[in-house]
């Protein structure tokens, strides 16, 4: 994740700290509905207007998130305004790019974690893990996984190092 990103949130995170719920989440679902609405409103390029779909209904700013994130949304605000985050970075790819690196951190807060087979089964597992725990928990391991360089440039391979541990001691 690019420092520009990681430093937005940060910022973000602050801001939350600072402005009550109520507050807070207006502003973001503010936010959510003005940039839906700028985008629906912008021309495509080389289509004209007559050509192109009609315009359903507005989708949500975060159409793929874990069932137990979206749940957190009405119960506990705090907690939802982290996670979604969360959960979108995570799906996109921008932080913890491999299901082993999700794995390594479910198996760091539970030794009981099972991540399933691809990237997809793991994220909802990992979000239903992180929504258990308490709110200042959750905090220090958003910190804490935003500060970490997840790009595969600038981070060393560990799936490659896991792979060779692998090899070494099970001689397989």
């Amino acid at each position: 994740m690019k420092n520009r990103v990681r430093d937005l949130i940060t910022r973000i995170l602050e801001l939350r700290e600072e402005y009550e719920d109520a507050e807070f989440l207006e502003a973001i679902e503010h936010v959510r509905t003005s940039a839906l609405a700028n985008s629906c409103d912008t021309p495509r390029v080389g289509r004209s207007r007559s050509n192109s779909k009609q315009p359903g209904p507005p989708r949500s700013a975060f159409p793929k998130a874990s069932r137990v994130v979206l749940a957190l949304k009405n119960s506990d605000p705090a907690r939802y305004e982290i996670l979604i985050v969360l959960d979108s970075l995570l799906r996109d790819g921008k932080i913890i790019p491999s299901v082993e690196g999700i794995r390594t951190i479910g198996a760091s807060l539970d030794k009981s974690f099972v991540a399933g087979k691809s990237r997809k089964e793991a994220i909802p597992k990992l979000m239903t893990l992180l929504a258990s725990l308490p709110l200042d928990q959750i905090k220090e391991i958003v910190n804490s996984l935003l500060e970490r360089p997840h790009n595969k440039k600038d981070a060393p391979d560990d799936e490659a190092y896991s792979r060779l541990a692998a090899f070494l001691i099970q001689g397989k």
